[in-house]
């Protein structure tokens, strides 16, 4: 008989060959070494010695040589012929969005590398059901989701983005030294001058401020001039006009905007730029400014090195915000390549783990249960993005840049580690299943 077995991604269809390619050479060297029938004569042995201690009956005996029997056929022994390892997309279901898995995509000889190992690859028929039980559930759920946006994973692209381009960076640089360190130096020498526009903290930490640009005596009032190369003529005369634009002139608002999203998806890109008010835009180059700091110079007029006491971009919550979301972004990209690999050694340790569970039934729905376990992390991880991102949905409106408060980081910690819980209630409402069922049978 054949079957074919359904995976997400090319990386993980190497590993499923592989994997059993294996399990084919281990258990084929464990039947032909003896081993399998001196373990198969040691149980069986054990099973009739313990059935005339406890005066049990031969029909104990034989209900135990089944048992033995259909372990070896339908989970040991590898009885089913593989003839294709397909990949499933789920990409067609949210045309803005990636397929669950995102890995290179394998060459052209390697596919027939593949094909020639498959020729004669073959799987026990319980894990070939299991298999194609978990893939067929997890392709359910990928598809039946509601697309959404995976706002954790644009926040972390925009917090870990660097600025490729020098001349950008010399002059954001130029930039943070000739009109936000100044402003910032007035502003803690002379305090509070406007006392209708009332400024955020974090907002007297940002290059783009609005209390600088808005308030008399600053952004709009420091006069230069400064050399910047892309500005024509090269001379700006005002700091609200370098940031904000002037005729024809970029402003460096939009150019470092351009910079803070370079990296997105297509996708990606329509969603961020969906979105409504200057203020979400500030959020985003904020975010990433945090790992771009300025190369300072000498602050003009006010005899003050910019060092670190100037807290540039500087906001606690948000900074600890920004390292829960990159910790989920990590463990979801590492996720991608792992789980594989974990499915890769459980498939070559299926026959080694029957015959030290002595053959039971008992040792293979153990083993099933960690195989349906490793199945399901991107399964679950998918959920609770879909999950986080609606909660990102109605309670921030979208990008949640604009939203660093305790609820945000306080969500941002329960959606990095909330698959590793789910997971764990997974595996051990499992067990707890199997050990129930056994001791009812027991009584």
């Amino acid at each position: 008989m054949n079957v074919s077995l359904a995976v997400f991604s090319e990386w993980e269809k190497i590993l499923t060959v592989y994997g059993w390619l294996l399990n084919n050479f281990i258990t084929e060297l464990l039947f032909s070494s003896g081993i399998v029938l001196i373990v198969l004569a040691g149980v069986l042995f054990s099973a009739r010695s313990a059935s005339v201690d406890s005066r049990g009956t031969q029909k104990q005996l034989e209900v135990r040589v089944a048992i033995v029997t259909i372990v070896l056929l339908f989970a040991f022994f590898p009885t089913l012929k593989i003839n294709d390892v397909a990949v499933l997309h789920t990409a067609h279901h949210c045309p803005k969005s990636n397929d669950r898995v995102e890995t290179p995509v394998i060459s052209a000889q390697t596919k027939q590398q593949l094909d020639t190992e498959m020729s004669d690859l073959r799987i026990p028929v319980v894990w070939a059901f299991l298999h194609k039980l978990s893939a067929g559930i997890a392709y359910q759920i990928a598809t039946s989701l509601d697309c959404f946006t995976d706002w954790t994973e644009i926040e972390t692209v925009v917090r870990t983005n660097k600025i490729q381009d020098p001349a950008i960076v010399y002059e954001y640089s130029l930039f943070a030294s000739r009109c936000y360190a100044q402003a910032r130096y007035q502003y803690q020498t002379l305090g509070l001058q406007d006392s209708v526009n009332l400024p955020k903290a974090d907002d007297l930490t940002y290059i783009g401020s609005r209390y600088y640009l808005a308030t008399s005596g600053y952004y709009s009032d420091f006069l230069l001039p400064a050399h910047v190369a892309r500005w024509q003529p090269n001379l700006v005369r005002s700091c609200q006009a370098w940031w904000e634009g002037e005729g024809v002139n970029k402003g460096l608002k939009y150019v470092l905007l351009d910079q803070a999203t370079r990296q997105l998806s297509e996708g990606e890109l329509s969603n961020i730029l969906s979105l409504d008010g200057e203020e979400q835009q500030d959020f985003i180059i904020k975010a990433m400014l945090k790992s771009n700091p300025p190369n300072w110079e000498s602050v003009a007029g006010t005899g003050v090195k910019a060092t670190s006491h100037f807290g540039l971009n500087r906001d606690d919550i948000s900074e600890r915000i920004s390292s829960a979301l990159s910790q989920s972004y990590f463990l979801k990209k590492l996720v991608i390549y792992v789980q594989p690999l974990l499915l890769l050694t459980l498939y070559l340790l299926v026959p080694l783990f029957i015959l030290g569970s002595c053959l039971s039934v008992k040792g293979i729905l153990y083993y099933a249960v960690w195989f349906v376990s490793v199945q399901a992390i991107p399964t679950i991880y998918q959920l609770t993005s879909a999950l986080d991102a609606r909660i990102i949905e109605d309670l921030y409106q979208g990008l949640s840049l604009a939203n660093a408060d305790l609820g945000r980081l306080i969500t941002a910690y329960i959606f990095t580690y909330l698959p590793f819980v789910l997971l764990i209630f997974l595996f051990l409402g499992l067990i707890r299943v199997i050990k129930a069922n056994y001791s009812y049978r027991s009584n």
